[in-house]
């Protein structure tokens, strides 16, 4: 079964929340732009119940068991990358290395104060406010996936907790551009790196009160985007393994990856 029809199958009765039929389901497919009789989504059925993917239950219909519930969040992960591949390409092209570097030059110095101060003024509050989106991070790192929202955020709040609201305004005037930080988060993801780490060892820098600590990770953390620019231009840009780090193509668009990286 292809893993594209073996989503929207899998997705359709985790939506539902209860047992779901062939028929109903079939609809469903109907409205997504599969036309596929009620017969031929029973037999399909049959095949996700032999993979130990769905349960029947009766005659109310089929329920996901775990390992479906497993496979589907496996199926979600590889098209959010393929359709983040396919927007960095998009993105990457109007964006030059000179411009993505003197972004990066410009918040090491701002970032790298805004973590010793928020390692020196970060309340309780402040660090309750960054841990879910660290721990979300964390998680999606596990599917090698990245958010620039997450990003975006993460440092927002650090800048806040850091109680300098001249600081807070200039890293948001230099994040106005969306466009990189969506080029720099996939530059990560395709080179495989973890902003994930990088964001871990700051946020316990800060909840230590470390000043010294939280300085040294913030500007490790701009440094390793900064050589990873570097090394996506010399490596990717330059043709050199370009199949090794090239996105994925309409071909692999629903893929499974089962390892988590």
């Amino acid at each position: 079964m292809q893993d594209e029809l073996a989503y929207h199958l899998l997705d359709i009765m985790a939506l539902s929340h209860e047992a779901t039929g062939a028929g109903a389901i079939s609809l469903e497919l109907g409205r997504r732009g599969f036309v596929l009789s009620e017969a031929t989504v029973g037999r399909l059925l049959r095949e996700l119940d032999r993979l130990g993917y769905t349960h029947k239950e009766g005659f109310q219909g089929r329920v996901l068991t775990a390992a479906g519930q497993a496979h589907l969040q496996e199926l979600r992960a590889a098209r959010h990358r393929a359709e983040r591949g396919w927007q960095f390409m998009n993105v990457i092209e109007t964006k030059s290395q000179k411009e993505l570097m003197e972004v990066l030059e410009a918040r090491r110095g701002m970032e790298r104060e805004i973590a010793r101060l928020a390692a020196m003024r970060a309340t309780d509050a402040d660090l309750a406010a960054l841990q879910p989106v660290l721990e979300k991070q964390e998680s999606l790192a596990r599917w090698g996936i990245g958010l620039e929202e997450d990003d975006v955020q993460f440092h927002k709040l650090l800048a806040r907790a850091a109680r300098n609201r001249v600081l807070e305004a200039a890293v948001d005037l230099i994040r106005q551009d969306h466009l990189l930080t969506i080029v720099l988060n996939q530059i990560r993801q395709q080179l495989g790196a973890d902003m994930a780490r990088d964001h871990r060892r700051i946020f316990d820098a800060v909840a230590m009160h470390r000043s010294d600590f939280a300085e040294e990770a913030m500007v490790a953390h701009i440094d390793n985007l900064l050589a990873e620019v570097e090394r996506y231009w010399t490596v990717v840009r330059s043709g050199r393994e370009e199949e090794q780090w090239s996105p994925p193509t309409a071909d692999e668009f629903g893929t499974s990856e089962r390892s988590c990286r």
